[in-house]
């Protein structure tokens, strides 16, 4: 029920993962007792369902428990253990507890460098993590700093086209924006796509972020010049009916959706479809 469970969690499929969650933990509690790490590893799935249909609470509760259970039978350090404390430190930004938030993930990331070693996957989760709680806070600088961190890991990991990749431009790439280097910024959105290309259900997810970021600092206007700008420049030297002129077209797209411009909008979205 558990590998059930954790294919359904990740297709986005909540609910069935809540069920297969819910009775993985009900059947080993029945074998193994109400204290044991199995049982701790189903409340932190269910844990992080809840946080995902937004049942912060119920999540926060959840995730709380299985980490007390986690330390309490395994000790202070465990893979297992970093792991839940990350899911409790997103769960509690959620909740806005973005100091309490942030203990948990540093505490987590230091655990993960410790067991794993700096180059690890564990640890780039949590510096983005990390990155996340700082861009919130308004902090973009050290958002930066974590983030370019988390880049460096998952290309040394990955290579340059994977989603964990793409998402960390993403993410790095609102920060920039935080900075007011939004060149820097669009070029990183621009990589996401590129590497998304290739994976069709998640293509386009970085730019309703990116742009959200940018709408909060009133940049919309100055950027949709910048695209259209790009936009003939890519015609100029890559010609009319190349994929870079689809690559820029589609964050004007969604530049001119945002300023509320839907006759504008829609000639080139249709431009956009049409070249791909």
């Amino acid at each position: 029920r558990e590998i059930l469970g954790t294919v359904y969690l990740n297709l986005g499929d909540n609910r069935r993962a809540e069920a297969m969650f819910s009775e993985a933990r009900s059947g080993r509690q029945r074998l193994r007792g109400v204290q044991h790490p199995e049982v701790a590893r189903s409340m932190h799935y269910l844990g992080v369902v809840f946080g995902r249909l937004g049942r912060t609470a119920e999540a926060e509760q959840m995730l709380r428990q299985a980490a007390d259970m986690q330390e309490q039978l395994l000790g202070p350090e465990s893979a297992e253990l970093a792991e839940y404390l990350g899911s409790l430190g997103v769960v509690l930004m959620q909740r806005r507890k973005a100091n309490e938030g942030e203990a948990y993930i540093r505490r987590a990331l230091a655990m993960q460098v410790k067991l794993t070693g700096h180059d690890s996957a564990e640890v780039a989760r949590s510096l983005k993590k990390l990155g996340t709680v700082f861009e919130q806070a308004d902090q973009p600088a050290e958002a930066e700093r974590c983030l370019r961190d988390a880049l460096a890991i998952n290309l040394k990991l990955y290579g340059d086209s994977h989603p964990e990749v793409a998402s960390t431009k993403q993410m790095l790439g609102v920060a920039l924006v935080g900075l007011g280097r939004y060149t820097e910024a669009l070029e990183l959105y621009m990589q996401a796509v590129a590497i998304r290309q290739r994976l069709p259900e998640a293509a386009g997810r970085s730019a309703p972020s990116l742009l959200s970021a940018l709408e909060r600092q009133g940049t919309l206007a100055e950027l949709d010049q910048m695209l259209r700008l790009t936009v003939d420049s890519m015609r100029v030297r890559h010609g009319e009916e190349s994929i870079q002129v689809a690559y820029w077209l589609a964050p004007r797209g969604y530049v001119l959706l945002r300023e509320g411009k839907f006759a504008e909008a829609e000639p080139v979205a249709r431009e956009c479809l049409r070249i791909r």
